[in-house]
């Protein structure tokens, strides 16, 4: 379908992709770079809700991770593989299980919380590392010639806030491109839906489809990353069930607006 010469905005796209699913033909003419564009705001808007906001509120409840690294946790030192610090940590750090404690001699990967899907445990000769990917094990008499303190992490602040820009835009990318997926698997089911009218499958436009895939998904888009910057108020598994149920009824809207634009009234008999 060719692009519309009429191009609304993209307030206009999200209205009309929510409120006003009679328009979704209307959004289709707007053509695939349109809609490509719009998919890409909505996972700019999705990385901010569920990553950036939360990242900088955390931060912020820290009053900085230099002053947090200053004065929120205490002096500590590794030097000649041994860690010296008086007490212990346990905190929640960026969602990570953190548990500082120069009274165990040596962690193992037996001392992990098997519900928690990423734990760091710092120990008076070595630091495990947990995620839901690999499990790391590193001996503080492997760090020869550097001596880790709090001075030395308030250095690795800059080096912190770089590697969070780049995380805030490869989880855009990975979002743009989920988003599109997710577009491309409703594209399966609306050409299912449409198959079951022969006359009409055998003119539509399998990137309309397309279009209406990436419009259909735009309300629980947003609110699933409203939910996720809560920390998942509503339960996950609650969740995707609820957003799957109200996504498909807006592809089949969407789709049954798409197919009834082109009925057109009977000629009537002379």
């Amino acid at each position: 379908m060719k692009e519309s010469n009429n191009k609304i905005s993209i307030i206009d796209q999200f209205i009309y992709a929510v409120f006003k699913t009679k328009e979704y033909p209307t959004l289709v003419k707007q053509g695939m770079g349109r809609a490509l564009n719009f998919a890409f705001v909505m996972s700019i808007l999705i990385t901010i809700m569920a990553f950036v906001i939360p990242l900088v509120g955390y931060q912020l409840s820290l009053s900085g991770l230099r002053n947090f690294f200053k004065e929120g946790i205490q002096e500590f030192t590794i030097e000649d593989g041994v860690l010296t610090m008086d007490g212990m940590i346990d905190m929640n750090f960026f969602g990570i299980d953190v548990t500082v404690d120069p009274s165990v001699e040596q962690y193992t990967a037996n001392d992990f919380d098997e519900n928690a899907l990423a734990q760091i445990l710092v120990s008076k000769h070595n630091v495990i590392i947990k995620n839901t990917i690999f499990v790391d094990n590193i001996s503080f008499s492997s760090l020869k010639d550097i001596t880790i303190n709090n001075d030395f992490l308030v250095q690795l602040v800059p080096f912190i806030y770089g590697t969070e820009v780049f995380l805030v835009i490869m989880i855009l990318i990975m979002q743009f491109l989920w988003y599109l997926l997710g577009a491309a698997g409703y594209t399966l089911v609306a050409l299912s839906f449409v198959s079951l009218k022969p006359t009409v499958s055998q003119t539509i436009a399998i990137s309309d489809l397309f279009q209406i895939g990436i419009y259909c998904k735009t309300l629980m888009s947003f609110l699933t990353a409203m939910n996720e910057s809560l920390g998942y108020p509503i339960g996950v598994q609650y969740w995707q069930t609820a957003t799957c149920v109200i996504t498909f009824f807006y592809l089949s809207k969407g789709v049954s607006a798409y197919m009834a634009k082109d009925k057109k009234p009977p000629k009537a008999l002379s």
